[in-house]
């Protein structure tokens, strides 16, 4: 009887979240697939999906397939650069690890009004980057450019890049030892311990003994003689003298019997070559080990030239359309005269310099802000305290609400908006007011 309170006490608490999303989320979706079938009397039809074979809809679509593939393709590979070189280039907490990786999470998120003006202020007709290279080199950018197929793959891959950097930097970074030896070898032929003065876990086994130690361990015992003095001198091994005070020693059993004692040489030849994979393995790490330092400055010379030339290229792209945007506001597009004029009306409230009224404009960023607050509220009565009792009492209910949170990320924006239109029709007439603070209810 108690677990069956429990189960209705847990049930009952995730029943405004559920009540949330079936209100806005799904009742749109079901709107939407509904009215597809209907005709404008409401009658059921079919005569909709005829739009779906016309020529203009089937060449629609294959624009939006080959913009996202190319968009996709292009992101993931300069992104995944841009992460390499971000980890390898980069220390972990230094400044450009941090500006990058906070520039990319805020671009990621870039997109409709400010994502046109940004590359209209670049690549536009009046903007930046078009009078800068027709001023340099006489070459007048076709007006029409960001309209066609390369203009909107470069748009689309303003985001896509810096979603492809945080999707593959904690990736990258978790390499980072590996890349870091492949880089450095002659770090691999150390043995390096961790901060607790224990061998890392990073290292192969066979190189985290020194050469001298791992000699003189194979001379302490063998399968019939006694312990032998490892770390009395640094005299050879001779198995006959052995022999000798042990008894006769089987064939194959000593092992011993092929060690040379001139570590003091080097690490190279302290023992005898290995075969098999871990042969090969040492045999690899220390012939890089021993390469001249001329040739490892020049390798690590050649990589930080790569790296400074992934990252410039990547960063002037994510911060040429930002600075374009700048300027535009400084700067007047028909007589190129420069001024700081809209900033001040925009501060001051004043906009009889610019001619408009900022009334307006103040007015929506109030309620921008309004809606951002009320949004932020909103989701955390909802979804936090849903989120920790049903993790506590019911792993059924959290997976039914894990697949609920990840609808908005499936279902296109434009189905929401197209089904919200009556809902919001009904809010608006009959229950709320057409105050645009209710719309925080579709944020």
């Amino acid at each position: 009887m108690a677990k069956h309170r429990q189960e209705l006490g847990t049930l009952a608490t995730t029943l405004p979240f559920f009540a949330y999303t079936a209100c806005f989320l799904l009742a749109p979706t079901v709107i939407v697939i509904v009215g597809a079938f209907q005709d404008r009397s409401g009658n059921f039809t079919l005569a909709n999906f005829n739009k779906m074979f016309e020529a203009n809809t089937i060449a629609a679509f294959g624009t939006s397939i080959l913009v996202s593939l190319a968009s996709s393709l292009i992101g993931a590979v300069v992104g995944a650069l841009a992460s390499y070189a971000l980890v390898i280039g980069a220390k972990p907490n230094g400044l450009l690890r941090r500006m990058v990786s906070a520039i990319s999470s805020v671009l990621a998120q870039f997109g409709g009004v400010m994502l046109a003006f940004a590359f209209i202020a670049t690549i536009g007709i009046n903007g930046i980057g078009t009078m800068l290279i027709k001023t340099l080199t006489g070459y007048t950018v076709n007006p029409n450019w960001l309209s066609s197929l390369p203009g909107l793959v470069t748009i689309y891959c303003y985001f896509q890049i810096p979603l492809m950097i945080i999707i593959f930097l904690p990736a990258v970074d978790s390499i980072r030892p590996q890349c870091a030896r492949h880089a450095n070898p002659s770090v691999a032929t150390r043995s390096s311990t961790d901060a607790r003065g224990l061998p890392d876990s990073g290292t192969p086994l066979h190189l985290r003994v020194p050469a001298a130690v791992r000699l003189r361990v194979l001379r302490i015992r063998d399968r019939r003689g006694p312990v032998l003095p490892a770390f009395d001198s640094g005299a050879a091994y001779d198995p006959r003298c052995h022999a000798q005070r042990t008894g006769p020693q089987p064939a194959g059993l000593c092992p011993g019997a092929g060690i040379r004692n001139d570590h003091r040489r080097g690490h190279r030849h302290a023992v005898e070559p290995r075969r098999g994979k871990e042969g090969r393995t040492l045999a690899m790490t220390e012939t890089s080990a021993t390469k001249p330092p001329q040739l490892r400055a020049a390798r690590a010379r050649k990589q930080s030239i790569i790296k400074f030339v992934i990252l410039f290229v990547t960063l002037a792209f994510l911060f040429v359309p930002l600075l374009a945007m700048l300027i535009f506001t400084l700067r007047h597009p028909l007589s190129g005269r420069w001024s700081a004029a809209p900033w001040i009306a925009i501060f001051t409230g004043n906009g009889e310099s610019l001619g408009a009224d900022l009334t307006v404009l103040w007015q929506g960023i109030g309620t921008s802000l309004a809606l951002s607050a009320v949004t932020v509220v909103i989701m955390l009565v909802l979804l936090v305290p849903t989120m920790v009792i049903v993790h506590i009492r019911s792993k059924v209910l959290e997976r039914a609400i894990e697949w609920v949170a990840t609808l908005p990320l499936t279902i296109p924006a434009i189905v929401l908006v197209v089904g919200l239109g009556p809902i919001y029709r009904w809010l608006s007439a009959d229950v709320l007011s057409t105050n645009p603070i209710w719309l925080c209810f579709a944020t």
